[in-house]
């Protein structure tokens, strides 16, 4: 039995009625992200609206301001809509009557925040409920990133612990939410990732990869897909990679992805002795016009829980050297769970030579990579799942 059949056995089955069974009229769900630029948070969302369809409507909010991601994951989803809060940009408890009055004109079924950023409307419904709530974790930032701050766990802790469920796409989240931050046991729900592992089959786009400079055969790829924000900590990458580089004068190493930190990290690739090897392509949409192109994927964060890059990078059947953060051991086939190392460059670099250097072993970790994401962490099943969470929440 899978993790989200496991998931959905917990759910309420009773055969209560469900009020929208047969109606014309969606379920109302309104998102509240602190921001609504690309990161993992919004790429499952994006995957969760164009799946459920008709029958849920998503009032998206974004906190600061910012939507990227509207374009970038959301074109042609007429199912979604960004929502005005009206609100200032700094809010807090005296504004939580105005987000009360949003949630009842808004006719809101299910509220579903996002990480510490939306802790204000948790807090807001829960001293005076207006409708179901679902936390959804899904990591933390910088100041977060080695132990969490005390202050922000006594509040989670009021916050969530009316919640008809926190969500955590990790054990390590899953642990964190009961152990440190006292959420009740029955509300935390462990439900992991899934992908569209069909979308990984074909290869990367040949015409991209021109139009990027990476020849075939011009030397093995060392390649990430990240946000580029300081959590990411890509410079350890690049260090691994300058260290890399003195053994393996071939290796490139290609960074995909855009956020604010892109040109502090190209003044730091600038500054190394290897920077005609690295290349910053930018925001790639679909990250599978370019991951089959890696001959590894490699992470290098200080803070994850259960990255989809991994996810992509194993459905396109590459091995994995990471850093032991989050979810990521785990994630993987039990053979390339062997390639996570301690968060040094050091400790990257050998891991990265280790793999360089066995052609053989990099197919078979990556055919095994391949196989275990399309049984363990399929789209489809991740659908089902919260698609039985959301309207198990509504009748009750």
């Amino acid at each position: 039995m899978s993790q989200f059949d496991r998931f959905k056995l917990e759910q309420d089955n009773t055969a209560a009625e469900d009020q929208y069974a047969g109606s014309n009229r969606p379920i109302r769900l309104m998102h509240v992200f602190p921001s609504f630029e690309v990161g993992g948070s919004q790429v499952r969302f994006a995957k969760l609206a164009r799946a459920l369809g008709p029958g849920y409507r998503h009032l998206i909010v974004s906190l600061n301001g910012r939507w990227d991601a509207m374009d970038a994951l959301l074109a042609g989803v007429d199912t979604c809509e960004a929502v005005d809060t009206g609100l200032p940009k700094a809010f807090g408890p005296r504004q939580y009557g105005q987000i009360r009055r949003l949630l009842k004109d808004q006719r809101v079924d299910i509220l579903i925040t996002y990480n510490w950023g939306a802790v204000d409307f948790a807090l807001a419904n829960r001293l005076m409920p207006v409708c179901p709530h679902i936390d959804m974790e899904d990591g933390f930032g910088p100041d977060e990133a080695h132990g969490r701050l005390v202050r922000r766990n006594m509040a989670r802790r009021l916050a969530y612990s009316g919640a008809k469920a926190l969500v955590a796409p990790s054990r390590v989240l899953e642990r964190i939410a009961r152990e440190e931050w006292k959420v009740p046991p029955n509300i935390v729900r462990f439900l992991p990732n899934g992908i569209d592992c069909s979308r990984f089959d074909k290869g990367a786009d040949k015409t991209l990869l021109t139009e990027l400079g990476l020849h075939e055969g011009a030397g093995p790829i060392i390649g990430t897909i990240a946000t580029l924000r300081p959590e990411k900590n890509l410079y350890r990458l690049i260090d691994a990679f300058n260290i890399l580089r003195e053994t393996n004068p071939q290796a490139r190493l290609v960074i995909a992805g855009d956020g604010g930190e892109r040109a502090s990290l190209e003044k730091a690739a600038v500054a190394s002795s290897h920077a005609d090897a690295i290349l910053f392509t930018g925001r790639i949409n679909e990250p599978e016009r370019i991951v089959g192109a890696f001959d590894i994927f490699a992470l290098s964060s200080d803070t994850e829980q259960m990255p989809f890059s991994v996810l992509e990078a194993m459905a396109a059947g590459k091995p994995v050297a990471s850093v032991d953060v989050g979810d990521v051991k785990n994630m993987l086939a039990p053979a390339n769970a062997g390639y996570i190392c301690e968060k040094t460059a050091e400790a990257l670099a050998k891991t990265l030579s280790l793999l360089l250097e066995d052609e053989q072993l990099r197919t078979e970790l990556g055919a095994a990579n391949a196989e275990h994401v399309r049984a363990v962490y399929d789209l489809r099943d991740m659908v089902e799942a919260y698609d039985a969470l959301f309207r198990a929440t509504v009748r009750r």
